[in-house]
């Protein structure tokens, strides 16, 4: 049986005309027709049922085609590009079931319009990209114009993929009635993503079409509707969304001058929307992100810090004594995500000094414009970076007009925003502690040989369990978490993050034990507050200098195991600075009213005044995430 959709009289060679007309604007139609026309009067003949039945691979066949056109780039030869359309449209018409046929050539048009975007990203012509989008725009007007199409969904994905188009193409108006009928869609199939999606579109039409307070209004409809996205879409889906409604978002509601608080908190909640997303995209478990957040601002001895980056500026939206305030940097803003690699990557060398530069720039732009909402004596900086900004050593800033430190002037601690428990201290006097340690060669991994010391000398300043050496199983390990007996697990043993949380582990006696598989131990005493994990310390883990994601791993273990808070390096550094990093910071934890950010910033200091470690590779990619008091 032929399809009745996929062979409606002159489909066939519509889709030969779409290729083509794009075909030509490469210059390759002389010698692609031919091929072409071939291909497509055989299509004609459908095969018979033993046919098919001699040839089981067309479904595989077609998902081949359908991903060779997706994935075709700017530099893909003309005729290339034009023979692989053909193929796909031609297997398109061999499709026999008429839904399938429709997703189908919904996929064929999307990959016009992807590959017209490339060409068009990569400096072609408009002449080179046009007659692509063009070809895309008609497919997609040949899928609307067929009677049968009933599907809200499918017509939805339509009518949006022709507004994004027509945007493209300068017909900003037609855009703009496309995107009101793929919302109308949307809402018909009860489809809040799709419904996010395109208030988002139409948001940037409008902004496109300066409009900027219906564009607000679009973008505060897409952002509603990103909230009623459930389980059914996947975390990647939701993460890009959240970005794709929430950066714009904010970047309108700053575009207005002053600090207006209703404003101002928008904003902020718009950016722990975006933090709680990319945490469940990181750990691919979209429950992680079902949680209100705080208003951190509002905690006594705590300053704030939100840094967003756009493409024109640098907005810092900073939280102190229950108020939100603003500062903008544009003067000298050249792409901070590289910085910070230069940074990371400068501080890999403890005999040079050309972190300086590096450091002196996010000094610059993140502690000097605070002014006199600097943290007061005694309080602490809490920044809350997007996930590429995880990974920053924010002690080893470069104050260069006063040639000192951050970790001179102020206690840090970072968080991704998540919602906290109300933060309180550690009780130190009734704290008990887990303190395990690998002492022997293990899997290619080298004896920590201060180990036994380091073990030691917390252990003086807390009571509680150790294990170590053989004792250090990943067995003994999980059996201890999951008593629920300790409020410190220290654990200093080689460990990896990486920018997957299903690649990151600790290195244990008899094996690794995963970093997704240990925060799942530790949060089975999350609900107790009787039993809650207060600090995780991983004294010798590290994480990979190349990857801005790699340091959201140390924070990933927190969040998802609901502990306190976690201190982690982001590099590796000698095993004899962490050990003495770590037996002066226990001892400082103890005493009386010190914090836990106060107490790492003190062990800092010291290891940076001993002789063998002043430079900032020894005791900068030391952090503290989440609770810092």
């Amino acid at each position: 049986m032929s399809s009745e959709f996929g062979h409606a009289p002159g489909a066939r060679v519509f889709f030969a005309v779409l290729v083509l007309s794009a075909s030509l604007a490469l210059g390759c139609a002389t010698s692609f027709a031919p091929s072409f026309a071939q291909k497509a009067e055989g299509a004609a003949a459908q095969p018979s049922e033993a046919e098919e039945q001699r040839n089981p691979h067309r479904g595989s066949n077609l998902e081949q085609s359908l991903r060779e056109v997706r994935t075709l780039s700017a530099e893909t030869p003309a005729e290339v590009a034009s023979e692989r359309f053909s193929e796909a449209a031609v297997a398109i018409d061999a499709i026999t079931d008429i839904e399938e046929a429709r997703a189908a050539r919904l996929h064929l048009a999307r990959s016009f319009d992807l590959f017209s975007s490339r060409l068009e990203a990569a400096g072609r012509p408009s002449f080179a990209w046009g007659p692509f989008a063009r070809a895309a725009l008609e497919a997609l007007e040949h899928l609307l114009s067929d009677p049968r199409q009933s599907d809200p969904t499918a017509t939805s994905w339509a009518h949006g993929y022709r507004a994004g188009l027509l945007s493209r193409l300068g017909e900003d108006e037609a855009a703009v009635r496309e995107n009101d009928a793929a919302l109308l869609d949307a809402l018909a199939a009860g489809n809040p993503a799709l419904t996010a999606r395109w208030s988002a579109q139409r948001g940037r039409s409008l902004l496109k079409a300066d409009h900027p307070e219906r564009a607000l209004a679009a973008f505060r409809s897409a952002r509603a509707a990103l909230g009623a996205v459930g389980l059914e879409a996947s975390t990647s889906e939701r993460l890009s969304l959240a970005r794709e409604i929430l950066f714009p978002l904010a970047d309108l509601l700053l575009r207005t001058e002053g600090e207006d608080q209703a404003r101002l908190h928008e904003v902020q909640r718009s950016l722990e929307e975006i933090r709680l997303a990319e945490v469940a995209e990181f750990f691919g478990d979209a429950c992680l992100a079902d949680r209100p957040s705080r208003r951190l601002e509002s905690i006594p001895g705590t300053v704030v810090l939100y840094p967003i980056v756009f493409p024109d500026r640098l907005e810092l939206i900073i939280g102190k004594a229950d108020r939100l305030y603003r500062r903008t940097v544009q003067d000298g803003i050249e792409d901070p995500f590289e910085w910070l690699r230069r940074l990371r990557l400068s501080l890999q060398d403890p005999t040079r000094l050309r972190y300086r530069g590096p450091a002196a720039r996010f000094y610059d732009w993140l502690i000097r414009p605070l002014g006199d909402l600097r943290p007061d004596e005694g309080e602490t900086l809490v920044l809350v970076p997007t996930l590429e900004w995880m990974g920053l050593p924010i002690a080893a800033l470069w104050n260069e007009r006063e040639e000192r430190f951050l970790i001179e002037e102020m206690a840090v601690a970072i968080t991704p925003g998540l919602e906290l428990r109300s933060p309180s201290p550690i009780a130190v006097d009734r704290a008990r502690l887990l303190a395990v340690g690998l002492t022997t060669e293990v899997e290619g991994f080298a004896r920590l040989p201060n180990v036994d010391l380091e073990i030691d000398s917390i252990s003086e300043a807390f009571s509680g369990r150790r294990l170590v050496g053989e004792r250090y199983t990943t067995a003994a390990l999980e059996e201890a978490f999951a008593s629920g007996e300790f409020d410190i697990v220290h654990v200093a043993s080689h460990g990896v993050f990486d920018d997957r949380s299903d690649g990151g582990f600790l290195v244990t006696s008899d094996g690794r034990l995963g970093i997704q598989e240990l925060a799942d131990v530790i949060r089975t005493t999350r609900f107790d507050p009787d039993t809650r994990l207060e600090l995780l310390v991983l004294s010798a883990c590290e994480t990979a200098v190349s990857s801005p994601r790699a340091a959201f791993g140390l924070a990933g273990v927190a969040i998802r195991s609901g502990a306190g808070s976690a201190i982690g390096s982001l590099w590796r550094v000698s095993d004899r600075a962490t050990s003495s990093l770590f037996r002066r910071f226990y001892r400082e934890l103890n005493r009386e009213g010190v914090s836990r950010a106060e107490a790492l910033r003190r062990a800092q200091r010291a290891l940076r005044e001993a002789p063998s470690s002043t430079h900032p590779f020894f005791w900068s990619p030391f952090i503290l995430i989440n609770d810092w008091l």
